[in-house]
């Protein structure tokens, strides 16, 4: 009696960890989606910037980049930065400069110093996140040296495309 006891034991407990163990993944998937449907993230904001932009640049621990903020010979340029070691990323309120007059965002990102590599160092890879007006655009540059942001926030008439030189846009 005491073999079929503990076979019944040893059953129930493997019946309930074949049970549990699909409950614990569903958990795992819907809560975080009802979390963020309770709380939604709030994008960041820069008070004083234009429409409260926010650059996000990402990179490597360590590793020196630029900002470009405009297009043209009169561009504006922020040099020398790193990324927070503890946050991986630094945000930078956009500068007015970075706006051409029919509402386009023109932002460069470099990586490594301007006199060493003045297209970027191939070998760092870049990411950038701009955030405007609710919405914001991602973009990974791999190991390209640098990042081109060209975007139009907005979706009226005359712009049903949005445009990026690379990554994609989301919504917020």
């Amino acid at each position: 009696m005491s073999g079929r006891k503990g076979c019944l034991v040893g059953c129930a407990a493997v019946l309930g960890l074949v049970l549990l163990y699909p409950l614990w993944l569903l958990a795992n998937i819907f809560i975080p989606l009802i979390l963020g449907f309770l709380f939604p993230w709030e994008p960041p904001r820069a008070a004083g910037a234009p429409d409260e932009a926010v650059l996000r640049v990402e990179a490597p621990e360590g590793e020196e980049y630029r900002i470009e903020w405009g297009s043209g010979f009169g561009t504006e340029t922020d040099k020398g930065e790193e990324v927070d070691p503890e946050l991986g990323y630094r945000d930078y309120p956009v500068q007015a400069e970075a706006i051409d007059r029919s509402g386009y965002y023109h932002i460069t990102v470099y990586a490594g110093d301007e006199r060493t590599y003045p297209a970027g160092k191939r070998d760092v890879p870049l990411g950038a996140v701009l955030f405007v007006s609710g919405e914001y655009a991602h973009c990974q540059g791999g190991h390209t040296g640098a990042l081109h942001l060209n975007w139009h926030p907005g979706e009226g008439l005359g712009q049903p495309m949005k445009r990026m030189t690379c990554g994609s846009h989301r919504y917020a």
